[in-house]
C-alpha cells in the first residue's frame, strides 16, 4: 500500500506540479521542500517510481533546449510563424519589434527570402562541409 504522502504525487496533478517546478528551475531539494519530504526521500521515491523519476528528470535547462530544438525543427520545415518567432527572439536587434520602421519593411522582404531558402534547399548558399 502506498503511503498517504506519496499517493498524492503519483496522480497526474501531482506529477504536473513536480515536473513544472523542475522546468521552472527548482532544484531537487527545493522540490522536496515543496512536497514536504527530504531530498533523500524524494530520491528514494524516484528510484521506486518511474513516474516521479521522469517528472524530475527534465530541469529548466533541458526543457529550454528541448523547446528550442522543436521550434528550430519547425522553422526549418518551413513553418513561417516558427521561424519568425525564432528570429525575433534570437536576433531582436535585426528582427524584433524595436527595429526601425524602414528596417521592418526590409525584414518583411527578408522573411520572404528566408521562406524561399527554407523551402528550396538546393538554393541554399554554400555547404557546412566546404
Amino acid at each position: 500500500m502506498l503511503g498517504k504522502k506519496i499517493g498524492r504525487w503519483l496522480v497526474p496533478q501531482g506529477l504536473a506540479l513536480i515536473s513544472g517546478w523542475r522546468r521552472q528551475g527548482e532544484g531537487l531539494a527545493d522540490v522536496a521542500g515543496k512536497i514536504g519530504v527530504s531530498a533523500a526521500q524524494l530520491k528514494r521515491w524516484a528510484a521506486e517510481h518511474e513516474e516521479i523519476d521522469a517528472a524530475l528528470r527534465i530541469d529548466k535547462e533541458a526543457a529550454d533546449f528541448m523547446v528550442e530544438g522543436a521550434l528550430f525543427d519547425k522553422a526549418l520545415a518551413g513553418d513561417h510563424k516558427a521561424y519568425e518567432f525564432w528570429l525575433r527572439h534570437r536576433m531582436p536587434e535585426k528582427w524584433g519589434k524595436a527595429a526601425k520602421e524602414d528596417e521592418g519593411i526590409r525584414a518583411v522582404a527578408d522573411y520572404g527570402r528566408l521562406a524561399e531558402l527554407i523551402n528550396n534547399p538546393v538554393e541554399r548558399e554554400g555547404s557546412c562541409f566546404e
